[in-house]
């Protein structure tokens, strides 16, 4: 799943370079991408790998994908990027009408080390950009641009939870990577 969602990192033009932010060292870190492991971190201080990352690696905007969402379009990830641009925060999980499973958010460095700073609860630390979306006085704080469909889109499900969930994804992809070679 992580090597998927590398891949569509990777096959996005605005993205200039993929980073793995994981607690512990990965035994076996896709050659596609740079990978930071912070051991000292609480395996669900999440928003803490974000920043120990961002302040590693020079960069102005952060798009955070999660491994969890093996089904990332490319093209989705480049609209998050080129129209978050001078916003703090641009995703497209503000208003609920893509498929649960394509989430992208684009945080600037400054939004994602004001998160870190502020966030305290077990909760916010390890769903990086939940104050945003839950909190009035973050949102009210920050400029916030939303992702959505001109048309309303099916949402079925297409992250993984579950093992359940791991069958049907891998069943869509085999489908689709079946008519894409064919």
């Amino acid at each position: 799943m992580l090597e998927r969602a590398i891949s569509a990192a990777r096959a996005a033009f605005l993205i200039d370079e993929v980073v793995i932010a994981c607690p512990k060292p990965l035994e076996r870190a896709p050659a596609l991408a740079r990978a930071y492991s912070f051991p000292s971190l609480a395996e669900a201080d999440v928003l803490g790998r974000y920043w120990a990352c961002a302040s590693a690696i020079p960069c102005d905007y952060i798009l955070r994908l999660t491994a969890d969402c093996p089904m990332l379009d490319p093209h989705l990830l480049d609209a998050v990027i080129h129209y978050g641009q001078g916003a703090d925060y641009c995703s497209n999980v503000l208003t609920r009408d893509f498929p649960d499973g394509t989430d992208a958010e684009l945080l600037s460095r400054e939004t994602l080390r004001t998160l870190n700073y502020i966030a305290a609860s077990p909760r916010h630390r390890e769903h990086v950009t939940l104050m945003i979306r839950e909190c009035q006085w973050v949102k009210d704080a920050l400029k916030l641009v939303s992702i959505e469909t001109e048309e309303p889109q099916p949402r079925p499900k297409i992250s993984v939870d579950d093992i359940k969930d791991l069958e049907r994804v891998n069943d869509i992809w085999q489908q689709v990577h079946a008519e894409v070679t064919a």
